[in-house]
């Protein structure tokens, strides 16, 4: 073969690679531009998005739990049984005899000692909105530091904090792993993982029907006034 005719080959198939490049990248390269924009994975983001929005609903929704708080680490552990009522911005538990009542923006402590019932003054706490617009901001902001995952169990959900993106909250620890029951919306189980310890709120029993009648045995009659006027 001359070496003009090896010359014109060998342009040929420079030609050809050339177009084979050029075809794979205009194929490829609008899957590559969405890996660089969008997050890691949609998934993430439909995690993110469902999971606020079971909480909102948990938030508004009319309850009676019967659940188990505990407390463990550093070898020791604690645990009590809570009774809480849920009706729209007020929250009522009742922990060994002790009465926490919280409305929307604030909180107080009562406890009965015989026909007495004493209460500490109310104390301020925030608000559900508050709340919301806080939580909104460590998932779904620029400033997201806790990343949110679909966890195995339906209707559960997995909130790990990214400790290159920000620091341990007093509200989600390290780890918050949520469970909402798909009956009634509310919170079902709340497990919070701490650098030395672990917090948790199991339901065992729960209703979505409020009515005073039913609280009578476990509150004291002027909290429930106020919280059915």
């Amino acid at each position: 073969m001359s070496n003009r005719a090896l010359a014109v080959l060998l342009t040929i198939l420079v030609a050809i690679c050339g177009f084979l490049v050029w075809r794979i990248w205009e194929l490829t390269r609008g899957d590559l531009g969405a890996a660089i924009s969008t997050p890691p994975t949609t998934a993430a983001a439909d995690a993110t998005d469902a999971f606020l929005t079971a909480w909102s609903a948990a938030q508004a929704v009319d309850h009676i739990a019967f659940a188990r708080v505990g407390l463990a680490g550093g070898g020791i552990s604690a645990f009590a049984d809570d009774i809480v009522v849920q009706r729209g911005d007020q929250r009522l538990v009742n922990r060994d005899g002790s009465i926490i009542y919280e409305r929307d923006g604030e909180t107080e402590t009562c406890r009965e000692a015989g026909s007495e019932l004493f209460c500490t003054p109310p104390k301020p706490i925030a608000t559900v909105a508050e709340r919301a617009e806080e939580l909104r901001r460590l998932v779904a902001s620029d400033q997201w530091s806790y990343r949110v995952r679909f966890s195995p169990t339906v209707g559960c959900y997995e909130l790990r904090l990214d400790l290159s993106r920000g620091e341990v909250t007093q509200n989600y620890g390290l780890q918050t792993d949520y469970c909402f029951d798909a009956a009634t919306g509310a919170v079902e189980s709340k497990i919070v993982r701490r650098v030395n310890r672990t917090e948790s709120y199991e339901v065992s029993e729960l209703s979505g029907e409020v009515r005073a009648e039913k609280l009578r045995d476990v509150f004291p009659e002027p909290i429930l006034e106020r919280f059915f006027q």
